[in-house]
């Protein structure tokens, strides 16, 4: 796989709806360890959270099915490269399979396609 590129408004369209609906709170806190333990966390702590979040949410590894399916484009040269260990890398990628699930049952998005904008070709993973 390439670096994957999301739509521009499923962040914000989607952390809107979550922060109005009731049945969300568990979606918000998997949502929060998540950028805690990018920023904070270890590459053991990464890996332990992105393996629990794959097993809480076969959505993630639907999203990374659908991206891996989908035709690539060369690197962009104003694509920002992040030098993340593999796993905080595998965390951002739970972060927005979270959030491509979220959108598509609150009916932001229709599909997993509609969440990601592009992938370019390249072996690690920006947003």
């Amino acid at each position: 796989m390439g670096v994957i590129h999301f739509a521009a408004d499923l962040e914000s369209l989607t952390l809107n709806a979550i922060a109005k609906a009731h049945d969300c709170v568990d979606i918000v806190y998997d949502l929060s360890r998540i950028q805690t333990t990018i920023q904070y966390g270890t590459e053991r702590d990464a890996g332990t959270l992105d393996l629990e979040l794959r097993q809480k949410y076969p959505a993630i590894c639907a999203m990374l099915q659908t991206a891996n399916s989908m035709p690539t484009l060369p690197l962009q040269r104003t694509s920002v490269a992040r030098n993340e260990s593999v796993n905080k890398a595998n965390l951002r990628q739970d972060y927005y399979g979270i959030l491509c699930d979220t959108a598509i049952k609150k009916g932001i998005k229709k599909n997993f396609e509609e969440c990601i904008d592009r992938i370019e070709k390249d072996g690690g993973f920006t947003l």
